[in-house]
């Protein structure tokens, strides 16, 4: 005696899926092909990069500091790589890249703003705003007030200025962004340190004497003030003493 199995499946069942397996291979293929003529194809290549952003950095030496090639095939660019690329640019401190397909690149930074020179062994080293060294230079260009007096560790480029007292130079960079602030931070030509005063020497011939102790950025209030009423009335110069917890003294050149 003989017992049907309802288990086998039909010869239509068997054609149908073969027919789905042909067709899924079918579309597989097809797939690869896509993907291979999109890759191959000159339609996606890298034609234009726009950079925006930049001040300090020309357009052309982003595009150098990215890396990305011309011509490459823009779905081959690396977007993460590139950014990585332009982070490690000491000028730059945010970086977004975009495609726009078929054929540009967006590249959008934020740069670094310097704040100031700090002197040491015949060298200018420039850092922002965050104590971060940008560059490295013989010569000072007068744009950013002179840090002399400091005792540096080391120095790299990139990476934030190292001293026996980062405390003060920290409290120097928040005072001269605050500085920045108020247009006051032009009038500073240079700040002097020595081993229990600052010395800040403006234009106009004025210094302001502060201990080294201070909360220097809670004097800026008063040093802008006294500065801005004295500056015309004596072409001389002289010394706004604010040492300690006296209160101000000014002696005339």
């Amino acid at each position: 005696m003989y017992r049907l199995c309802s288990n086998i499946p039909s010869f239509n069942e068997k054609k149908s899926r073969n027919v789905f397996f042909k067709f899924y291979h079918v579309l597989m293929l097809l797939g690869v092909l896509l993907i291979l003529l999109v890759l191959n194809s000159s339609v996606f290549s890298v034609k234009k990069i726009y950079v925006k952003g930049e001040k300090k950095l020309s357009s052309s030496q982003v595009v150098d500091i990215s890396e990305i090639i011309m011509g490459e095939n823009i779905l081959k660019v690396n977007l993460t790589k590139v950014e990585k690329n332009l982070k490690n640019n000491p000028w730059i401190k945010e970086a977004e890249v975009e495609r726009k397909l078929p054929s540009k690149i967006m590249i959008n930074i934020v740069e670094r703003e310097p704040i100031a020179f700090v002197y040491f062994l015949g060298s200018y080293i420039l850092i922002d705003d965050e104590g971060r060294v940008l560059e490295v230079k013989e010569e000072y260009d007068f744009a950013f007030p002179v840090i002399s007096g400091l005792e540096l560790k080391t120095f790299k480029r990139g990476e934030i200025l190292e001293c026996q007292n980062s405390s003060l130079l920290e409290r120097i960079v928040e005072f001269l962004v605050e500085a920045e602030k108020l247009d006051f931070s032009k009038h500073i030509s240079q700040i002097s340190i020595d081993k229990e005063h600052i010395m800040l020497f403006l234009t106009n011939r004025i210094q302001v004497k502060l201990s080294k102790s201070d909360k220097l950025q809670q004097k800026l209030a008063v040093i802008h003030t006294v500065f801005e009423d004295i500056k015309n009335k004596f072409p001389t110069g002289g010394l706004i003493n604010m040492t300690g917890d006296n209160p101000v003294l000014f002696i005339k050149n």
